[in-house]
């Protein structure tokens, strides 16, 4: 049956072939049926070819009122004869209102005889580009948008603290703006690792509703400068004079409150020359508190902070000479010794200052050291220089103040 079948069809598709023949031919004047459509926007239009109608001839001419069976048999003819027909743009992308772009046309007459019909307007067409929508330009880096600091628009904000800042970009421009719909976002994922004067790019991704919308930016990217940003300060000329007194003030009040004061009992320990420790509660008192040196500290280029206790970004250390005033060095022992001129130590680590200028400052921010020592050297061996594998010493300089 289905042999019988496909020959019946077979024979219905000769039959058809033959009388479409024997009728004569049927002319199709190309150019009549096709068209080129224009879209997009003024500069950056886009050409495409309509040809529907050309297929639909061509089906009416092979399929005509044919029964399904015949349908069937003539498909297969009806995708020879369209794909015969070749239509081709010379250009088709950035287009503008008022170019010209070329429709090449080319038809195989030899094949399509055969079925009876004949491709006429075999020849190049020409369109004048048009209905381009007309662009709006807008620049997304406006300085009357961009990187304000009050009103709707676009900030650029620095967060944490330099050289371990990050960027935050916000818009908050209005829905009725289309730069609300510009996704504005760096070229790098900045994390914190952004250093005070760094440069940054900034680019702007338009939606793929701004062609259709007709808005063109005029700019994709831009670089910002980190500034206004709170940073680990990196001398100590850095500190003003109202906060370096307000440290100076709180050295006082610790060397009262645990050197002098004979209160911390086992809080403070003495190391002698003879590497004996003699604890505050052996010494019967401490006095003369005077000023020596201070020294300071920044982490050097290319290494990352340091995190838990202890120093991190910078580091300002503070010396002064102690007399030791009848102390014992061991339990009991009768003999009274004055140890003159040992060195007591304050710091203050990881000092910021602010984005407006101010030294962040706060008086818990300055300790002080735990251990008295023989000399200035002894100090600088033993705390100075177990700082120097991760740390400048950009100051030692004699402290000038009381």
């Amino acid at each position: 049956m289905r042999i019988w079948k496909s020959a019946f069809l077979l024979a219905a598709a000769v039959i058809c072939v033959f009388m479409l023949t024997a009728c004569g031919e049927q002319e199709i004047n190309i150019p009549e049926y096709v068209n080129v459509e224009f879209n997009g926007l003024d500069g950056k239009g886009t050409a495409s070819i309509i040809r529907g109608n050309l297929d639909s001839a061509i089906e009416d001419i092979i399929i005509g009122d044919a029964d399904d069976e015949s349908v069937f048999a003539k498909l297969n003819m009806v995708e020879k004869i369209e794909s015969s027909v070749k239509l081709e743009l010379d250009k088709d992308s950035e287009l503008s209102n008022g170019d010209t772009v070329t429709l090449r046309i080319s038809a195989d007459n030899e094949k399509a005889k055969k079925i009876g019909i004949k491709f006429t307007g075999i020849q190049n067409q020409t369109f004048t580009v048009s209905g381009l929508k007309e662009v709006t330009k807008i620049d997304p880096f406006d300085e009357t948008v961009f990187n304000i600091e009050s009103g709707e628009g676009i900030y650029i904000d620095f967060t944490d603290i330099s050289p371990h800042a990050c960027i935050q970009i916000r818009n908050t421009l209005p829905d009725s703006n289309p730069l609300s719909k510009v996704n504005y976002h760096t070229d790098t994922n900045y994390v914190y690792n952004i250093k005070k004067g760094q440069t940054i790019n900034i680019i702007a991704d338009a939606p793929y509703s701004f062609e259709k919308d007709g808005y063109e930016l005029t700019a994709t990217s831009t670089t910002v400068t980190c500034e206004k940003v709170d940073e680990y300060i990196r001398s100590v000329d850095d500190i003003d004079e109202a906060t370096m007194q307000k440290i100076v003030n709180q050295c006082n009040d610790l060397y009262e409150s645990k050197f002098e004061s004979y209160s911390n009992g086992y809080d403070i320990c003495y190391k002698n020359a003879e590497g004996k420790s003699v604890y505050r509660e052996y010494m019967e008192s401490i006095s003369d508190f005077t000023y020596q040196n201070e020294y300071f500290f920044v982490l050097k280029d290319g290494l990352e902070r340091r995190y838990g206790s202890g120093m991190k970004e910078n580091g300002l250390f503070i010396t002064a000479t102690v007399n030791l005033n009848n102390v014992s060095y061991t339990y009991g022992e009768k003999t009274k010794h004055n140890d003159k001129d040992r060195i007591i130590y304050f710091y203050v680590f990881d000092i910021v200052k602010k984005k407006d200028g101010e030294i962040q400052y706060k008086a818990d921010m300055v300790n002080y050291g735990k251990y008295i020592y023989v000399d200035e050297d002894v100090f600088k061996a033993e705390v100075v220089n177990t700082y120097l594998d991760s740390f400048e010493k950009v100051t030692e300089q004699k402290a000038e103040f009381k």
